[in-house]
C-alpha cells in the first residue's frame, strides 16, 4: 500500500504508523493532517513531511499522483 488514511484513532506517531504496519507507504493520512514519507540516506531512514494546508485543501490530486497514489480515495482535509 502507497496511501494509508486512517480516521478516528489516536496516533501518536506518524513514523510509528509506517514502521511497524506500512513499510512501503508514500502518503499517510491520519484524519485531517497529511504526511509523505520518504526514505533517505544509505541507511534508508525514514523521514515524514506534513503537507502544508494549502497542500492538502487544492493540490491534493496533483500530489497523490507524483506520489504514484493517484487511486487513493480523497475526500479532503474538510470532511466529506
Amino acid at each position: 500500500m502507497r496511501y494509508i488514511g486512517i480516521t478516528n484513532m489516536s496516533i501518536r506517531s506518524v513514523l510509528s504508523v509506517v514502521e511497524h504496519g506500512f513499510p512501503n507507504a508514500r502518503v499517510v493520512r491520519i484524519d485531517g493532517s497529511v504526511w509523505t514519507v520518504a526514505r533517505s540516506g544509505e541507511d534508508g531512514s525514514l523521514e515524514v513531511e506534513r503537507w502544508p494546508y494549502r497542500r492538502a485543501k487544492y493540490h491534493a490530486a496533483e500530489w497523490l499522483e507524483s506520489l504514484e497514489c493517484g487511486d487513493a480515495i480523497w475526500k479532503g482535509v474538510d470532511g466529506p
